[in-house]
């Protein structure tokens, strides 16, 4: 088992999911905006696995220059937050807790059709995994600042109207559009009811995480993007949308850059932000249309001219898709198109609940707060401008994001 190295200094922040998407960023951020030792465990077969994984992460993050100037100050050991104590041995667990003091939670799954007991497991326990590791650490040495957990605005499930950050839903199905919400929620009541003067807590509500705020650069290509490709490569013919149709996407420097702040600002046992798009927020309408428009001066896609449908008429249609695909072989042409939009419509299920969104996140304390330090997110139009520009110039991904952002600057 590698062990932490152990020199009594006690300054070391812990950042779980730093291989995912907003842990990667807060990764750099820490580690060019602070002096900190970070400490990040990672999913590997081994310690030697989670060293490399680590670096290739870096890596990928910074590029090979920076990465080796950099990777001095980070200190990558296997870890699973699905484990007890991380899987860790008592030793490696004594050490770790007597450098840290300070963690970001950052590891979760992101799936929205998970079952609810996989979701659970990595959620809920994972949550409570590392929180214990801030209470060893608390025990141990007593200088223990806090506890950052990377939550979600979706928290607030179905509810309709305002709601503020500190509103959790009861913990019944019917609150919840999926496992992915219902237990974000759950590990929140958790940390809401152990946080305590020892091992405060600062909860980060997000709500749908995209590019960055100026390039609209992303390594992230789920939720929203997903309708936005479909439209943009013209397999998107008909998408559904209802009530207030809200798409509060929030940029990943924004969020990142908000947590750091509030981790220096929060005090007392409890905290939450939420790190929401707020009033601005963009519609589905909106991102349908510009992303048609944007798609067709690109001169490089063929776009959808997608009808927008209302939720009656939407579960109509899909209802009589799926009648056609059982129609006999001999219906060649009329089953093959239906088979393809069958394929559009199971690609877009898991996000569709979101396109008839009718909550307002009231974020406006914590944008207040954040733009007196120079943390602002810009408008929602302007926002979705900037994250669909890259997007195309990208060809989702398929491009390097660096000549995709020099070509676009």
């Amino acid at each position: 088992m590698q062990q932490i190295q152990a020199d009594g200094n006690i300054n070391g922040t812990v950042i779980t999911g730093t291989t995912g998407f907003v842990g990667g960023e807060l990764l750099i951020k820490l580690l060019r905006h602070s002096a900190r030792r970070l400490i990040c465990p990672v999913r590997a077969g081994s310690d030697q696995a989670a060293v490399e994984r680590g670096h290739n992460r870096l890596v990928e993050l910074v590029g090979k220059v920076d990465a080796l100037e950099l990777q001095s100050r980070v200190q990558w050991l296997r870890g699973d937050i699905e484990e007890c104590q991380l899987g860790w041995n008592r030793q490696q667990w004594h050490d770790v807790a007597m450098q840290t003091n300070e963690i970001y939670h950052c590891a979760a799954s992101v799936s929205f059709d998970l079952p609810l007991d996989q979701a659970h497991r990595i959620n809920v326990e994972g949550t409570i995994h590392v929180y214990e590791l801030a209470q060893a650490a608390a025990a141990r040495h007593g200088n223990f600042e806090r506890f950052h957990h990377v939550s979600t605005a979706y928290v607030a499930g179905t509810t309709n109207g305002r709601v503020d950050s500190d509103f959790v839903p009861a913990d019944t199905a019917g609150n919840f559009r999926n496992t992915y919400e219902r237990t974000k929620a759950r590990a929140e009541r958790y940390l809401r009811a152990e946080a305590s003067s020892n091992v405060p807590v600062s909860i980060h509500r997000p709500s749908i995480i995209a590019g960055n705020s100026l390039t609209g650069r992303t390594t992230n290509w789920n939720v929203l993007y997903v309708p936005m490709k479909m439209v943009a490569r013209g397999a998107l013919p008909v998408f559904p949308r209802g009530g207030r149709e809200i798409v509060d996407a929030v940029a990943v420097d924004f969020l990142v850059d908000g947590m750091v702040t509030f981790g220096q600002l929060d005090n007392g046992r409890l905290a939450s932000h939420h790190l929401t798009a707020g009033p601005t927020a963009f519609t589905v309408t909106d991102l349908i249309t510009l992303t048609s428009e944007m798609a067709a001066a690109h001169g490089k896609f063929a776009p959808s001219n997608t009808t927008l449908l209302r939720r009656p008429t939407w579960l109509a249609l899909v209802a009589a898709v799926k009648a056609m695909t059982r129609l006999p072989k001999r219906v060649g042409a009329v089953r093959v198109k239906a088979r393809m939009a069958k394929r559009g419509i199971d690609q877009c299920s898991v996000y569709l609940p979101y396109t008839q969104v009718n909550t307002t996140f009231d974020a406006a304390k914590d944008h207040d707060v954040l733009r007196v330090f120079g943390v602002n997110m810009p408008d929602g139009p302007t926002y979705l401008e900037t994250i669909t520009a890259y997007a195309l110039a990208t060809n989702f991904g398929k491009i390097s994001g660096d000549r995709a952002v020099a070509a676009t600057s």
